[in-house]
């Protein structure tokens, strides 16, 4: 539709993706803003380069939850963020470098 209206195409952005992530796993706000904090950072590094926003969500979502000490699944994560657990731990890596 956008083609045809010739409307510029918006990226989805990782932030994007946490928010509908966070509603569904039903994260406190507390986590989803470290998420979105992490996404971030992310961003202004260069991380998300080349990575798919669903995967930077879900690994900003996972290593924002280890943080505070809750316990969410690698699995239930990754199959709700439409990713594998693998790209999940994948970008946490990533992100543990910039994480303070």
């Amino acid at each position: 539709m956008n083609v045809e209206l010739e409307l510029p195409a918006q990226p989805i952005a990782a932030t994007d993706r946490i928010l509908r992530l966070a509603t569904e796993l039903e994260v406190p706000d507390h986590v989803r803003r470290r998420a979105l904090e992490l996404a971030q950072r992310a961003c202004e590094r260069g991380l998300t380069i080349g990575c798919r926003p669903s995967g930077v969500a879900a690994g900003c979502l996972y290593l924002a939850a280890q943080r505070v000490g809750l316990c969410l699944s690698q699995q239930r994560i990754a199959d709700i963020a439409s990713t594998s657990p693998n790209t999940l731990r994948s970008r946490r890596d990533e992100l543990l470098e910039i994480d303070t």
